[in-house]
């Protein structure tokens, strides 16, 4: 055995013995009586030894057979020992203190309060009796509770705490007040919190402390405790409570109360077999998932979802439980996310889905219920319908002025026109569900639809045609949001990948490749009659993704088109690739879906080579083009009209770009000057505007493969480049680089990233200094990790665990080394240490399994045998002026400008003082700790074993 491990022997000895002594006594209760009752007729004790006041005291050990009450002071024991057929009685003024350290008391009759039990040392109490209507206070020590408790107050000093056993109930009918950053309470069985001030004393409400890997039963109006090890396993609700922060739940929910939160949190079922959550109560969630392959099945209750519900793992089985997907705010709504539809099994209860909204006009509302078989009656008291009889407060069409309120679509009778594939609904009993897109015609302001019934979870396979025009109107049939990408990829009839909605406050339509929400109708234009295929698998809790080009940046050219007649307005794009021909691109042209008031609006769009109006028109980027563009303005709004081109930094660079006005024969160099204004004029030619589009140079950037490197560049390719000079100029307008083309190909190579533009003598059709190259680059990959101290101490025959918290940004692979041989993938790590030393502990952190982009940190951990020599100071003078004398630390030098430290084995801060010349450490834990003493400039730090 190592000497350092015989001296801890040794001084555990030494303690114990000077605690207790050698001839501690022990005390029987014979009758009944007052604890400090001496009258040798009347005590209830009897003892074996030489007491000398015959009343137990801190060497004692106390067996109770009968009922003894305690007097108002308080009495130190050893240990205490409550038989079947005894009991103690707590006096409200007194405190029982337990020194029995790391002894055991057993209870099997029972202690009653309302008095304070006290724990000095480390203790365990269990038997199957009880401890009611008392209080516990634990000093510095870490206790084992194993029986039952029912108390009024739990207070934890210093470095105390305790671990209460697994089939033991402790009741709570007060508060627990934290006093240090080390308390700690773990829970293994039953805790009943029936007191609101449950964990609101702490001196440090910051510093989680409480376990609940056993049951938790809350009965209180309050917050409820969230485990430091993040879950329960039961939990059981029958007050009003509220979380916010994440926790899971490995075990059952039960509710007979009330259930609110606040932030965003998540609740997590994790359970590792079949899970339930019942009661009937009413549970309000931000966020659930199911990380269980056994499901969960939803009994009883209400659940109120914000944002989501969704499944990892498991089958959510609705059995009687009611379900609310809330929206009280614009553009959020709960939604419930599945992998398939063999997530979800519906059985019985209710399933209600909301969708809010806040209209600034009246307008069209494009619809549609996410639940099997609902029909307009189901909204009848959120809309006033025109053109349908019956409901409630509707109206006939003439009663509206011979106007209907609600239209489907048949995109086989659009002709002649668009508008003759609409169809005017005139009952209530109309479909609304299974993929089914309505217009609804409603004022403005807020408005709340809501529908309840059997969810929609089955793949859909929707009939679209393209007899004429190819219009369809549908709908997201789920009660949650369709990841368009995903969408499309299964659905390539869909022209130009895109949706459309009517805006009513531009009066338009406008196309969209965003995520679907629930309760969304949206129209798509399908270039054949087929089938449009809705599956569960293409739903997503996000929005898509930002996709960077991998050249340079290339935005399109947005078009926005407002006036001075009224507020709407309208968008048109422009797209440029390599991979676009001047024909209609199916999968990337998109039809122009006009406004259905054209008298009173106005539309911009592109016109291709086909004759083909387009809403988003895709081009060559290596070519040049002359685009027709035309403007058509209702015959109720002549007046200016202005073009906005938007993005033109951006936007084929390399090119120049002309807007010429047909009408009036005007050129405006786009690379100038970004607007456009004219007048309507009903004379005007058709098409008005061409956009002359000549590419001088085809620039293809390279972007740079990692944060601040010169892997980038950039090229040109262009006609008679031949001994001709370019300078690649920075922003602040140094030349970078120059290049003589020696061939009509150049390439600037080791290029940062930053925008740049060219200056050049090479005689081209328009100027390519204005014209901004943009050179991007990946986030930065900054390696950077934490650990709770670089100086740890421990005994070499216990080994330490170290955890390594990674703070690395723009990485996605870690490959951690702990500087003794051993490596981890982690993201975070944990190692074990067992020799003293100097440890390098590196993170390499990388972007990629290759290791592209990298960044390392290192960090020396030095780790101190709790017995070696203490550290070297530049104040070794104050060695002989540290002095421990009676728990208390002495310091005699400069008491005014100094502070006293002191850190426990971990590096954790335990205690500290300003401007003292001595430090009460008598209720801090049997150890050995690290003090550390600054004055002025000098410090000094010394090891010592306290108390």
């Amino acid at each position: 055995m190592k000497i350092y491990n015989i001296l801890l022997l040794y001084l555990i000895i030494i303690f114990n013995l000077c605690l207790y002594g050698q001839d501690a006594d022990i005390f029987t209760s014979t009758r009944n009586g007052d604890w400090d009752d001496t009258n040798p007729i009347t005590t209830p004790w009897i003892y074996n030894g030489t007491d000398s006041d015959g009343i137990p005291d801190s060497d004692d050990t106390v067996v109770i057979g009968h009922s003894v009450t305690c007097p108002g002071a308080y009495t130190n024991i050893g240990v205490i020992r409550v038989n079947a057929s005894g009991s103690l009685l707590l006096d409200p003024n007194y405190f029982l203190q337990i020194f029995g350290q790391y002894q055991t008391s057993t209870i099997d009759g029972n202690i009653t309060g309302p008095g304070l039990l006290r724990f000095a040392l480390s203790h365990t109490f269990n038997g199957v009796g009880s401890v009611n209507n008392a209080s516990i206070k634990v000093n510095n020590w870490y206790c084992y509770f194993d029986l039952d408790m029912s108390l009024n107050q739990i207070e934890c000093q210093s470095g105390g705490g305790f671990e209460f056993s697994s089939g033991n109930t402790l009741t709570i009918n007060g508060s627990v007040t934290k006093k240090g950053s080390a308390n700690k309470i773990e829970n293994f069985g039953t805790f009943i919190i029936n007191d609101p001030n449950f964990m609101t004393a702490f001196e440090a409400p910051e510093d989680e402390f409480f376990s609940a890997s056993g049951d938790l039963v809350y009965n209180a109006i309050g917050d409820i405790p969230i485990p430091f090890d993040g879950g329960y396993n039961n939990f059981a609700l029958n007050g009003t409570g509220t979380y916010n922060n994440d926790f899971s739940i490995s075990g059952n929910f039960s509710n007979n109360g009330t259930l609110n939160y606040s932030n965003t949190p998540t609740v997590t079922f994790n359970g590792s077999s079949a899970q339930t959550f019942s009661g009937n109560g009413n549970s309000d969630f931000y966020n659930i998932t199911l990380n269980n392959t056994n499901g969960i099945s939803l009994n009883q209750g209400s659940l109120s979802i914000s944002n989501a519900f969704s499944t990892l793992n498991g089958t959510i089985t609705q059995n009687g439980a009611n379900i609310t997907l809330q929206s009280n705010l614009e553009n959020l709504s709960g939604l419930l996310k599945l992998n398939s539809s063999s997530d979800y099994n519906y059985i019985s209860g209710n399933f209600t889905v909301e969708r809010y909204y806040n209209g600034t006009s009246d307008g069209w509302r494009m619809v549609a219920s996410p639940i099997k078989n609902s029909t307009l009656s189901d909204w009848d008291d959120e809309f006033i319908f025109c053109g349908i009889a019956g409901g409630v407060g509707n109206f006939s069409y003439s009663g509206c002025g011979g106007f209907y309120s609600v239209y489907s679509y048949n995109e086989s009778n659009a002709t002649p026109t668009v508008d003759d594939g609409l169809s005017e609904v005139t009952s209530l009993g109309f479909n609304i569900s299974n993929a089914t897109g309505t217009l609804i015609y409603t004022s403005s302001g807020a408005t709340t639809i809501s529908v309840t019934g059997n969810p929609e979870f089955d793949d859909i396979a929707k009939s679209v045609t393209s007899n004429n025009a190819g219009w369809n109107l549908v709908a997201n049939p789920y009660p949650s949001t369709i990841d368009w990408t995903a969408f499309t990829a299964t659905n390539s009839n869909i022209t130009g990948n895109v949706w459309y909605a009517y805006s009513a406050d531009a009066v338009q339509y406008f196309s969209s490749s965003a995520n679907i929400p629930h309760s969304q109708g949206f129209w798509i234009n399908s270039n054949s009659s087929t089938n449009l295929n809705f599956s569960v698998s293409e739903t997503s809790l996000n929005q898509a993704n930002f996709v960077k080009s991998n050249n340079g940046i290339n935005l399109p050219l947005k078009l926005k088109l407002t006036n001075n007649v009224n507020s709407y307005y309208d968008y048109a794009y422009l797209i440029s690739g390599p991979n676009y021909s001047n024909n209609f691109d199916l999968n990337a042209d998109a039809l122009k879906f006009f406004t259905p008031y054209p008298n009173y609006n106005a539309n911009v769009f592109f016109i291709d080579n086909q004759g083909n109006f387009l809403d988003r028109s895709c081009i060559n980027n290596n070519q040049s083009e002359v685009i027709l563009l035309n403007v058509n303005i209702g015959q109720y709004v002549p007046g200016n009209y202005t073009l906005n081109f938007e993005n033109l930094e951006q936007f084929m660079i390399g090119s120049c770009l002309q807007l010429e006005d047909l009408h009036n024969g005007i050129f405006t160099d786009l690379r100038v000057d970004s607007a456009y204004t004219f007048s309507s004029d009903t004379n005007a030619p058709y098409p008005r505007f061409k956009l002359h589009i000549n590419v001088d140079y085809d620039i293809n950037v390279v972007n740079s493969v990692c944060y601040g490197d010169s892997s980038a560049s950039v090229g040109l390719i262009g006609s008679n480049l031949l001994g001709s000079y370019f300078n690649l100029v920075d922003s602040l307008g140094d030349t970078i680089k120059t290049v003589i083309a020696s061939s009509d190909t150049i390439s600037f190579d080791n290029v940062k990233a930053g925008i740049y533009n060219l200056q050049t003598n090479h005689m081209g059709t328009c100027q390519v200094n204005n014209q901004n190259i943009h050179v991007v680059e990946p986030n930065e990959v900054i390696s950077q990790f934490s650990m709770v101290s670089d100086t740890l101490y421990f005994n070499s025959a216990n080994p330490i665990s170290v955890y390594f918290r990674n703070n690395s940004s723009g990485a996605n692979y870690y490959n951690w080394s702990f500087g003794n041989g051993d490596f981890s993938n982690d993201i975070h790590a944990t190692h074990i240490y067992d020799t003293e030393g100097e440890y390098n502990v590196t993170l390499i952190a990388t972007n990629d399994s290759l290791g592209t982009c990298s960044s390392t940190q290192q960090k020396t951990l030095t780790l101190i045998d709790n017995f070696s020599t203490p550290v070297n100071s530049n104040l070794d003078e104050f060695v002989s002026e540290i002095k421990l004398y009676n728990g208390f630390i002495y310091f005699d030098y400069n008491c005014e400008n100094n502070q006293i430290s002191v850190y426990d084995l971990t590096g954790k801060l335990v205690m500290r003082k300003n401007n003292v010349c001595y430090l009460d450490v008598s209720k801090i834990k049997f150890g050995n700790y690290f003090i550390n003493i600054k004055s002025n400039d000098q410090e000094y730090t010394k090891h010592m074993l306290l108390n």
